[in-house]
């Protein structure tokens, strides 16, 4: 592999990137991760402290298990071998610290065992030692918490890992489970028995184990360093007292300096992205901080190592760089987020995309314009008062690096450009590319140019089609007005409310009235769109008439860069209110995807994008961003064009994105750049056509919306939601602030993950069940029920 085709992945302290399929470079950084983010200061010498001490116990506890280290590159740097992760953390505990103590606190040894599944004697105190080391699980954030596993649920964790990566053998499972155990415990023993010789008790640590090439487990990450493990003076702890060396004297500073009596409050408090946290607007406190915890670190090592630095424990393990390390390092730069990233809108799809970002370690702060003020928290910073100048404004204050836009309002007004001038590369189209959505005359001519197939049509003015019952327009027109079932379009944008069909006379007055209630709001907002349509050309409304096309329909999308594109994995959406497809139309009641579609449909999706992309370009109107094709699918598989839209769909994006990985992040990174996504090592290529990597797992998503949604507007509610979610839900609040309170259409939405479609339906609509009305008892949210994956698509 050349040094360009290295891949990288940035974890919240190290550095993680792939030599070969068998060999890694961990780089250990001074950052400090603590309170579920990286925070904004740093803590000098850390990184050679926490490889210097987990080289030392890699090398003394190889007879308990095999590890991934092979040698060091530098005083912060291993290389190491590559494994195939679990997905758990293993915490080994001595005594009753931390989670596991709050628990106790709270209900005794009875709570713990129904909460935890392990048995504990009653009356222990804080920080008492447990009669034996206890191993317990944890899931494997990449943002917000871990969540505890009970122990009795660990065992089929396991087994649906090694069935969905095919790690190995599944009747495997259970003996992994005791090796990993058993190895724990050990290795346990062993730190513990060194830390008190040298005046240290460990309270607890983790562990991370892997699979190597030859499916054997190994020990992976770091070893009972102060990030990984608590340590306390043990001549401290005889006399009854607490004296930390490792990050968990951090908690208890940051706490202390919050003026907050309820411990609730005070998480909540800390949770709070660090520009929104008043702590950390006091620089002389992060100075303090990173100096404390520097001497903290070194204390730890120095009861370890009386006599020693770092470097003498790391040095005797030096090796040669495999690779030209200037180059390696630029391959990581060339791969690295920006810190500080802004997502624009408002809406279930918005927020996704913002966890897209927030899921990616070297992503700091993710600012969300609008947003909703129910945001706020882990990363999510949301600018709900701030209009378009003060948008800009902070985004040059905060040195933003990339901003993406989700609705189409905003990129047809030209937010794009306005964000480039201040030099934040943007993820949307300029307004030449948002012509394709705002003016539906404008992209038909680009299908016809393209020769992509698309229904037959025609445009008139609201002049004619106004006067279309009275007689009194031309016989052309009426002609073409006579000639049912067609389609009605209003050219430009109309908040999914400008089509109508028509099969009868009696329908074409409907549509008639509806856009004539319509049209003085559509027009006010067409002024604020400096998009050339046929509208402002003609001095009138302008219409498009199509023929109807029966069939099925498919939402394919794209992220666009130029001639080049990449098609998303294919989701489902449920546009009308109610069940069976019935209902006033919606702006989405659910999606489903991965959705498969026939052989026979793939290569005309790739022509109508291809064509459409090279159509564009030489026109000298290149495309950048995402392109979102309504295809109808008729009973012969042949695909038409209804539509485009140049920005994600809504609810497609709330059941894509969390499927999708890193190859997607940075080929969208790129393209905000203008850069070619050959700088992308994580593509992989098909022939000619680059390819996206999808996650596996199947997702549905539902709407929650008012009973009055879409006819009238809703009055206020507050919700009522559980405590907690099940595992794999996640609540999407699109229209819910930060006290539970609504007055949407679309409130929210429920998604749910699963490694099947029968059992992601059932998990989704469960948690369904647990939403309601706190004020409102005997109102019930709308939401459809028969939200599904095709019949045609089996488990």
């Amino acid at each position: 592999m050349t040094v360009q085709r290295l891949k990288t992945h940035f974890g919240k302290v190290r550095t993680n990137t792939a030599l070969d399929p068998t060999h890694r470079i961990l780089t250990s950084s001074n950052r400090i991760s603590a309170f579920d983010c990286v925070l904004p200061f740093e803590v000098a010498d850390k990184g050679t402290i926490l490889q210097a001490i987990s080289v030392f116990f890699f090398t003394r506890t190889k007879h308990i298990i095999p590890n991934h280290f092979i040698g060091c590159l530098d005083a912060q740097t291993m290389l190491v071998k590559t494994g195939l992760v679990f997905p758990l953390e293993i915490i080994a505990r001595g005594t009753l610290s931390g989670s596991l103590w709050k628990c106790y606190a709270q209900g005794g040894a009875e709570r713990v065992f129904s909460e935890w599944g392990v048995q504990l004697p009653d009356g222990m105190t804080q920080h008492q030692r447990l009669p034996e080391t206890l191993i317990t699980f944890t899931t494997k954030a990449a943002t917000g918490h871990d969540e505890l596993i009970r122990s009795d649920n660990v065992l089929s964790y396991i087994q649906n890992w090694i069935e969905q990566t095919k790690a190995t053998d599944p009747r495997r499972a259970d003996t992994l489970l005791t090796q990993i155990k058993s190895s724990a415990s050990a290795l346990f023993s062993f730190g513990q028995s060194h830390c008190e010789s040298s005046g240290l008790l460990m309270l607890d640590t983790k562990y991370e184990f892997a699979l190597d090439s030859s499916s054997n487990l190994m020990l992976v990450d770091e070893i009972h360093t102060p990030d990984s493990s608590r340590f306390i003076s043990l001549e401290a702890y005889s006399q009854g007292r607490i004296e930390h060396f490792s990050k968990e004297w951090l908690r208890e500073k940051v706490q202390g300096a919050l003026a907050i009596q309820s411990a609730a409050d005070r998480e909540k408090a800390i949770s709070l992205p660090f520009v929104l946290n008043p702590i950390w607007s006091n620089s002389s406190f992060q100075i303090e901080l990173g100096q404390e915890l520097n001497i903290r670190y070194k204390t730890l090592f120095e009861h370890f190592f009386p006599a020693l630095k770092p470097w003498d424990v790391t040095a005797p393990h030096l090796v040669p760089w495999p690779l030209d390390p200037v180059a390696v390092r630029a391959a990581e730069v060339a791969q690295r987020l920006p810190s500080r990233v802004l997502v624009v809108g408002s809406g279930g799809r918005d927020f996704s995309l913002a966890k897209l970002f927030e899921r990616q370690p070297d992503v700091d702060i993710v600012y969300c314009w609008p947003g909703r003020d129910s945001w706020n928290g882990g990363k999510f910073v949301s600018l709900t008062t701030m209009n378009e100048a003060e948008l800009l404004s902070l985004c040059a204050s905060q040195a933003v690096g990339l901003s993406v836009i989700g609705p189409e309002m905003p990129i047809a007004r030209g937010l794009a450009e306005k964000l480039k001038e201040q030099g934040v590369p943007c993820l949307a189209p300029d307004l030449s590319g948002a012509q394709l959505e705002v003016s539906k005359i404008y992209a038909k001519e680009i299908l016809n140019q393209a020769q992509c197939p698309t229904a037959e049509s025609w445009t008139i003015g609201w002049n004619d089609l106004r006067t279309a019952t009275s007689g009194s327009t031309s016989s052309n027109t009426a002609a073409v007005l006579q000639n049912f079932p067609y389609v009605i379009k209003y050219e430009a944008l109309a908040s999914g409310k400008g089509v109508c069909l028509v099969h009868n006379q009696a329908d074409l007055q409907t549509a008639i009235d509806h856009f004539e209630n319509n049209l003085p709001s559509w027009l006010k907002d067409l002024e604020t769109v400096p998009v050339e349509t046929y509208t402002r050309q003609k001095g009138e409304a302008q219409f498009l008439i199509e023929k109807l096309i029966n069939g099925d329909e498919i939402s394919a999308i794209a992220l666009c860069h130029g001639t080049d594109f990449l098609l998303l994995p294919f989701a489902r959406d449920f546009k009308r209110r109610n069940n069976l497809q019935k209902g006033p139309n919606t702006g989405g009641m659910g999606a489903v995807c991965p959705v498969i579609i026939p052989d026979a449909l793939k290569p005309q999706i790739d022509s109508i994008f291809k064509r459409t992309l090279q159509t564009l370009a030489s026109n000298n109107k290149p495309f950048h961003g995402f392109l979102f094709a309504g295809l109808m699918v008729d009973s012969n598989l042949n695909a038409q064009v209804l539509e485009f839209n140049c920005r994600l769909g809504d609810p497609e994006t709330q059941v894509i994105l969390p499927g999708l990985g890193r190859d997607f992040v940075l080929a969208l990174w790129l393209t905000a750049q203008g850069k070619s996504w050959e700088a992308n090592p994580w593509l992989s290529s098909q022939g000619d056509q680059k390819l996206l990597t999808h996650d596996g797992m199947k997702r549905c998503f539902v709407v929650v919306a008012s009973p009055e949604y879409p006819e009238t507007s809703a009055p206020v509610r507050k919700l009522l939601l559980p405590e907690k979610w099940p595992n794999d839900v996640q609540w999407i609040p699109s229209g819910v602030d930060s006290q539970l309170s609504t007055r949407a259409g679309r409130i929210a939405g429920v998604l749910g993950t699963g490694l099947s479609e029968q059992e992601v339906v059932e998990k989704t609509y469960a948690a369904m069940s647990l939403v309601g009305f706190e004020d409102s008892p005997n109102v019930l949210p709308h939401f459809r029920t028969d939200v599904r994956f095709p019949e045609s698509q089996k488990n």
